[in-house]
């Protein structure tokens, strides 16, 4: 009987750092609370609504990205489209044959630039770097509609050789309407005129933009209590929607004389820019809390012993586990639940 008194005094000595300890560390926990806010807040504007979009993984623009780098893809059909290839044929009448290593290097030099933003322009930059328009020296009849002549040529190291144009198709792997449509775009210069597919894009002005956000910051939004680690959202009132917000918006444009723009940009400019839902959350702060955060500061230091008393209690709790646990560990006879 002894003996057990003598290690339940010397386990409460052992006990007595640990909690010491749990005493101190609520209140350094409770400190640190402002700067883990801090980092949630930074978090938080990183994050948006719904998921940015990523042009660059749209299979459409995989697909073109692929084919302009003359590599295999899938049509929009669903046609699997083989890479183009530098073909090997030696039935060309060229005044002087070129190697197969010269004709690969310069067709893999070619799909090379289908890589880069530019390589519409680049790509037949160098069709058009390649190829010579010249008047026809003997017309085959009177009224013949040919007016010019196409020589061709491929690059040998540092000069070019005049090749077929069998022999310049198919090392390049492209066909006739390449070329035809390279030449036409080429200036009195000589330089290929930029590409203007897409290009008619309206673009809405900062002021426009910032107006849409400051009118959206202008509602009061709150955050979840005990699921903000892992909920960056905020929430609005949930008696508002998007629709009423935008109503909102237009009566406001309308009272500075500006004109408003369209539900659609709003709609995106709130999806993309801001983490916001109309939805309270499941887990959302009890009416102490709320009332804390609306109080003053005055009355904020009245409150604050009860307002962390939680927060002390959660931590003691934990740490108190955490004892138990390694007791159990220790002595079979002791199970933590």
């Amino acid at each position: 009987a002894n003996t057990d008194g003598l290690e339940a005094s010397t386990s409460e000595q052992q006990n007595q750092p640990l909690l010491a300890d749990s005493v101190n560390e609520p209140l350094a926990s409770v400190s640190s609370a402002s700067n883990e806010q801090d980092t949630t807040d930074s978090v938080r504007e990183s994050r948006s609504r719904k998921r940015k979009r990523n042009p660059e993984e749209w299979k459409a623009n995989v697909r073109k990205r692929n084919r302009a780098s003359g590599l295999p893809y899938l049509s929009q059909k669903g046609k699997e489209m083989p890479a183009r290839s530098c073909k090997l044929s030696k039935e060309h009448k060229c005044p002087n044959p070129i190697s197969l290593e010269d004709r690969k290097k310069a067709h893999d030099t070619f799909w090379k630039l289908g890589k880069g933003k530019e390589s519409y322009v680049q790509q037949r930059q160098l069709i058009c770097n390649l190829t010579e328009k010249v008047p026809v020296n003997r017309p085959s009849k009177d009224d013949s509609r040919r007016n010019f002549t196409i020589r061709y040529y491929l690059p040998v190291g540092e000069a070019k050789v005049r090749v077929c144009k069998k022999c310049f198709l198919e090392t390049l792997g492209i066909d006739q309407s390449w070329v035809y449509s390279s030449l036409s775009k080429k200036n009195d210069v000589g330089v290929v005129q930029a590409d203007r597919r897409g290009a008619k894009k309206q673009k809405m002005d900062t002021d426009s933009t910032a107006r849409i956000k400051d009118h959206i910051n202008s509602f009061p939004t709150l955050e979840p209590h005990y699921s903000r680690r892992t909920n960056q959202k905020r929430y609005l009132e949930a008696s508002l929607s998007l629709s009423k917000m935008y109503n909102l918006y237009k009566e406001k444009c309308h009272e500075d004389n500006v004109m408003p723009c369209g539900r659609d940009k709003y709609r995106t400019i709130f999806n993309q820019d801001f983490n916001l839902g109309f939805h309270r959350p499941k887990m959302d702060k009890c009416p102490f809390c709320t009332k804390f955060e609306a109080a003053s500061d005055a009355e904020k230091e009245n409150m604050r012993e009860q307002y962390d008393r939680p927060k002390e209690i959660k931590i003691s709790s934990r740490i108190e586990k955490e004892q138990d646990k390694e007791k159990a560990k220790k002595k079979r006879e002791i199970s933590c639940i």
